[in-house]
């Protein structure tokens, strides 16, 4: 049955509440709609748009890491200091340890800092992102979600904006350190002595060389991982929410393989990235153990020829070991970049095709009061498929009159009742509402103008009482749709 008249409604708790409420509806913030202007293919896109409007925080967090780095590599040029005054009477020692014990302290503020100013972007994104994408699915209209598994879905909004995440908060962290690290490290070896900079620069050249080979290889699996894992994700949702039909044929057998299939094939694609990982984190950890012995093959004899002081040999080598934290997470890194690129690309999917919404280019309103309905010789076919569900359907029902539709399962009934309200958009020129295409008629506020009771029915897990009010606490309204759909005896029985 369909009532079309005025009727009141309620938004999702995450959108605007207008008034008081009798039926769900769906009202999405303007501002959360503008996905289809803006390019969400790579990284720096995505920087653009969300990343931007944080930029005080990641110039805090940036001078944090900047100021936590520049106390790490001073540390060791005063420790070189105080070797080299051993040998002096006058030398203050003391007042060496207690520099390098302040600098200590400072580095455990300031590093406190970058995180906190790096992390809390990436949530506040997160969460931001998480509403663009949620605001964007409730624009779309059924065929979309056809051509999307639910548990693809769920994975998209879930691992997928999590690895954003990472990118927004822990890998921008760690592009920054890395940076910083590096080049203030080279920077005060350079001081001491730029030729035995210079042999310290080549394994890491090489190895961030051999690296690059693998990213490629990196992004593919990442991308596969995320189909498998949407793929997985999907088959455990449908399994549950079929779950008495699975039991009463006693197909959990057939359900449990496909299960282990899908989940053997996400396993081996995540065994093979680890595997790669492991070539790409031990390749950089090589370059700093190559430089370590270099470090004491071409500085020992420089010490020794009087080139550099033995408190600047050890300040390298303690310049070295700083590195080595760094590069070590490079390829950690690399796979965090490779599975955002991922990421963006299965959000962009979802997020980037435009609403079937033909009613925005017209935007007229709905009906005031219930109104006359006409179908010109309707036809109607679902995508994909070359048979018609409607053909030639034609019928004039004027404002206020009540038509029953009969028909074996399968007849097209159902379709029609989408057609009329807008859950398909049918052909124009063949529904009118008050002789005006129903097309042209703002969706919204075509929803709010009827009622739709579809033969599936859903409850959410509150209380019957909320489940028949939504949300709305008017007690004559809940006695009142009691009545109307006469559950009263069965709330007594309850």
């Amino acid at each position: 049955m369909i009532i079309v008249g005025r009727s009141r409604y309620v938004n999702h708790p995450t959108l605007r509440r207008r008034g008081r409420t009798s039926l769900a509806h769906i009202d999405v913030a303007p501002e959360a709609t503008k996905w289809s202007n803006v390019e969400v293919t790579s990284v720096f896109s995505f920087m653009r748009r969300y990343m931007a409007r944080y930029w005080a925080w990641y110039l805090g967090g940036i001078l944090a890491l900047v100021a936590t780095n520049w106390l790490a590599v001073s540390i060791p040029v005063v420790l070189a200091e105080a070797i080299d005054q051993f040998a002096r009477p006058q030398a203050a020692i003391g007042q060496k340890a207690l520099l390098i014990a302040l600098m200590g302290i400072g580095i455990i503020l300031v590093r406190t800092a970058s995180r906190i100013l790096f992390f809390t972007p990436g949530r506040l994104i997160e969460a931001q992102l998480k509403d663009d994408v949620f605001a964007r699915l409730l624009e779309q209209q059924p065929p979309f979600f056809r051509r999307f598994a639910t548990g693809d879905l769920v994975s998209r909004f879930s691992s997928d904006i999590s690895a954003l995440r990472l990118l927004a908060g822990f890998a921008a962290l760690q592009i920054v350190n890395v940076v910083a690290v590096l080049s203030l490290s080279l920077t005060q070896m350079a001081r001491i002595s730029p030729r035995l900079t210079t042999w310290m620069i080549a394994p890491l050249a090489v190895s961030l060389f051999i690296n690059q080979l693998f990213i490629r290889k990196l992004f593919f699996l990442v991308k596969r991982m995320q189909v498998e894992l949407g793929a997985l994700s999907d088959h455990v949702l449908s399994s549950y929410e079929g779950i008495a039909t699975v039991q009463s044929f006693t197909a959990e057998g057939a359900f449990i393989e496909r299960f282990r299939g899908r989940n053997e094939a996400y396993m081996s694609t995540m065994l093979k990235r680890a595997n790669l990982r492991t070539v790409v984190g031990p390749v950089l950890f090589l370059a700093i153990a190559i430089n370590v012995f270099t470090l004491l093959f071409v500085g020992g004899p420089m010490a020794i020829r009087g080139e550099i002081s033995v408190g600047e040999l050890v300040a390298f080598t303690t310049l070295v070991a700083l590195m080595a934290s760094p590069a070590r997470g490079v390829g950690f890194l690399f796979a965090i970049v490779k599975q955002s690129q991922a990421s963006l690309e299965r959000i962009e999917e979802v997020v980037l095709p435009e609403p079937d919404r033909p009613d925005r280019e017209h935007h007229r309103s709905a009906p005031p009061r219930p109104p006359a309905l006409e179908l010109r010789d309707l036809e109607f076919s679902y995508s994909g498929s070359a048979q018609p569900v409607l053909r030639s359907v034609s019928l004039t029902l004027p404002a206020g009159t009540t038509l029953g539709i009969l028909g074996p399962t399968g007849a097209g009934k159902s379709t029609l009742l989408r057609c009329i309200a807008r859950l398909e958009n049918p052909p124009a020129g063949r529904v009118f509402v008050d002789g005006v295409d129903v097309r042209e008629i703002d969706l919204d506020a075509w929803r709010r103008a009827m009622v739709l009771v579809p033969q599936r029915a859903f409850l959410f897990s509150e209380s019957l009482r909320d489940n028949i009010l939504l949300g709305e606490g008017d007690e004559r309204a809940l006695q009142r749709v009691l009545r109307l759909a006469a559950l009263e005896p069965d709330v007594e029985m309850l």
